[in-house]
C-alpha cells in the first residue's frame, strides 16, 4: 500500500517489532551518503562548463562555471570569473603537456580551481567539471 501512495513521510504505529525493523531500515542511508550530503550542504558545488576541440584539445568557446549551494552567483561575480581563469589554464596547461585526454583534463581542472578555491575562501566545495567534446 506504501508503494502505490507514496507518502511523504511514514511513521509506523502498529506491527511487530520485525516490522519496526524493517521500517527504520528504509531511512537508513549510510554514513558515507550523509558525509557527502552535509560536505554538499556546508561547500557546495561549482559545476564547470567546458567545451573542448576532440582533436586538438582546444577550448571552443569560454567555459561556464555555475554554482550550486557555493556562492550565491550576483554577489560573486568576481569570483566566478576568477574561476573561469583558473578553468582556461587548466585546459592549457592539459594542452602543452599532452593531456587530451577527458580523463586528464577533468583531472587538472578540478585540482587547480580546488585549490583556488581553498586559497580564496578556505571552502572545499566538491568541483564538478563537465566536458563536451565536438
Amino acid at each position: 500500500m506504501i508503494h502505490l501512495l507514496r507518502p511523504r513521510y511514514v511513521v509506523p504505529v502498529h506491527g511487530e517489532y520485525r516490522h519496526l525493523v524493517l521500517n527504520a531500515r528504509g531511512g537508513d542511508v549510510g554514513t558515507v551518503v550523509l558525509r557527502d550530503r552535509q560536505h554538499l550542504a556546508r561547500d557546495g558545488v561549482p559545476i564547470a562548463l567546458v567545451a573542448l576541440d576532440r582533436h586538438t584539445g582546444r577550448l571552443l568557446q569560454e567555459p561556464e562555471v555555475l554554482s550550486r549551494g557555493f556562492v550565491y552567483q550576483k554577489g560573486a561575480e568576481e569570483l566566478l570569473e576568477a574561476i573561469r581563469g583558473r578553468v582556461r589554464q587548466a585546459v592549457e596547461r592539459g594542452r602543452r603537456q599532452g593531456q587530451t585526454e577527458s580523463g586528464a583534463v577533468r583531472a587538472e581542472i578540478r585540482d587547480q580551481v580546488s585549490r583556488f578555491v581553498y586559497q580564496r575562501t578556505g571552502r572545499q566545495p566538491m568541483v564538478l567539471p563537465l566536458l563536451v567534446e565536438v
